[in-house]
């Protein structure tokens, strides 16, 4: 059995961002000689999470949409309608700048993956992605495989 570690430093860009780290992913899964196996990501940022998505290129701006509407509340919304007060019902929104708000109770602080023929096994389409809710910052990614 193999256990291999890593930790990946991402860069990102300024405001609500998504990095694509499937290739950093796969470059260590293939370096490590596991060929079989499980692949743990995980992120400790309270600013960052991961996911998985059919394509960045076709699901970007839905994933950037979420970020800053409903993650960070900067943008109008469906439920920004006038009270009885006359404020804006903002209550599908969380506030990043709120102490102890961490993006990952919303999204996932950790995904954990088929290792298959010495590379992550995801869809065609299929990528790992950070999601960066106040950069510009070095996120850590650390990644466990355990496998033969």
């Amino acid at each position: 059995m193999i256990v291999a570690t890593s930790r990946l430093d991402i860069a990102t860009h300024e405001g609500a961002s998504l990095s694509d780290v499937t290739l950093e992913v796969n470059a260590f899964v293939q370096s490590s000689g596991v060929v079989s196996g499980l692949c743990i990501l995980s992120t400790a940022s309270d600013d960052s999470c991961l996911t998985l998505t059919a394509s960045l290129d076709d699901d970007v701006d839905d994933l950037l949409r979420l970020a800053r509407t409903h993650l960070s509340g900067a943008a109008p919304g469906a439920n920004d309608e006038p009270d009885e007060s006359g404020a804006a019902d903002r209550s599908d929104r969380i506030d990043l700048e709120s102490g102890g708000y961490s993006p990952a109770g919303v999204l996932a602080d950790s995904v954990s993956l088929p290792v298959r023929e010495g590379a992550i096994n995801l869809g065609t389409w299929e990528a790992i992605v950070l999601l960066d809710a106040k950069g510009p910052a070095v996120r850590a990614i650390d990644v466990t495989l355990i496998g033969a």
